[in-house]
């Protein structure tokens, strides 16, 4: 006689009305360590418990020969001209030390090394890189993951993870860039997993709950830009705040010099004519407000252009003023152009 094969674990029965995420399934799930599949029932949803979720252990220093073991995740490598600015100090230097802080949000302008800080963090801490760039139609799918049919193996469908989901699974650094741009379900997902209570997220097409005891999750916010939405005050008091700059001339200088071989002085003008722009978008120093960041990328395309032949006159207007973009930009950059860097545009 053959015998029936012994049901694992003992069922638990919640009611099958509609739970928030983050709400009590998420809580019963983490206490319960609810890992295997749910069977929905008219009237309740049974979930069977096995052994207990075990938390993402913290992963050891990737080896430089070691390939991605998934292609979303990135190896980052420290510059060689890399300028640590102060106000990566925290990033640095206290937030593994301050472990209540899950993650950290970089609020400032383009081109002031955001999205670099992040990457020498993750090179300095041996972790793998992910970085997603939030939109504004970005759906929790798209960040946790979502179920795809098998089109080319035996049909049925399959679990596409998401970002999240693979920053967990191998303890990633996770970049969530322009972060203010994300959906009201994007944020409250981040918002379950930093507070320090759930440590996790409740994935709904696998019906598991999966810890991350210790993400390391950065944010970087541009502010004041088209598609930027409110964002939640619990969940920004949960990420420590980082204010981010502008490098300080000479610096900024010195690694244009390092990187195309133009002359200093003709550098030391584009980056005084370029702070004196940026000062106007601040609506510093009494001059016309802009809306125009002008990040070391142009400033380091007209110094190539410089060095490839071109003159300097015509590689500012091609490199920077052009980027402007809007006429009514353009009169007051002219402006400035014309009198801080002596250019004939």
């Amino acid at each position: 006689m053959q015998s029936t094969p012994k049901q694992q674990g003992n069922p638990v029965s919640v009611p099958s009305t509609p739970i928030p995420f983050g709400g009590n399934l998420a809580a019963l799930l983490k206490r319960v360590g609810a890992k295997t599949e749910t069977i929905v029932q008219p009237g309740r949803i049974e979930i069977r418990v096995g052994n207990p979720i075990a938390p993402i252990q913290p992963a050891q220093p990737i080896d430089p020969a070691d390939a991605p073991p998934h292609p979303s995740l990135q190896r980052c490598t420290e510059p060689s001209d890399y300028w640590e600015p102060d106000y990566a100090d925290f990033l640095f230097h206290r937030w593994d030390v301050c472990r209540s802080v899950k993650g950290v949000r970089e609020v400032g302008p383009r081109g002031t090394g955001k999205t670099q800080a992040a990457q020498v963090y993750a090179a300095r801490r041996g972790k793998w890189f992910l970085p997603v760039n939030v939109h504004g139609n970005m759906t929790a799918d798209s960040l946790i993951g979502y179920s795809r049919l098998d089109l080319q193996g035996q049909g049925g469908d399959y679990f596409q993870p998401g970002p999240l989901t693979i920053a967990a699974q191998y303890d990633a650094v996770l970049l969530l860039d322009e972060f203010n741009r994300a959906t009201p379900d994007v944020q409250a997902i981040v918002n379950a997993l930093t507070d320090g209570v759930n440590n996790g997220f409740f994935n709904p097409y696998t019906m598991r709950f999966m810890r991350w005891d210790n993400p390391r999750i950065i944010l970087t916010m541009n502010e004041g830009y088209s598609g930027c939405r409110n964002m939640d005050q619990a969940l920004l008091d949960r990420f420590a705040p980082v204010k981010c700059d502008y490098l300080p001339p000479e610096r900024e200088s010195a690694i244009i010099i390092g990187r195309t071989g133009c002359s200093a002085p003709i550098v030391d003008t584009m980056v005084r004519c370029a702070n004196s722009i940026r000062a106007a978008n601040k609506g510093d120093g009494g001059t016309i407000p802009l809306d125009f960041d002008l990040s070391p990328r142009p400033l380091i395309e007209c110094a190539e252009r410089v060095v490839a032949g071109q003159s300097v006159d015509r590689a500012w207007l091609e490199s920077v003023i052009w980027r402007a973009g809007m006429d009514t930009m353009l009169e007051p950059i002219i402006a400035l152009s014309r009198s801080v860097g002596g250019y004939a545009v």
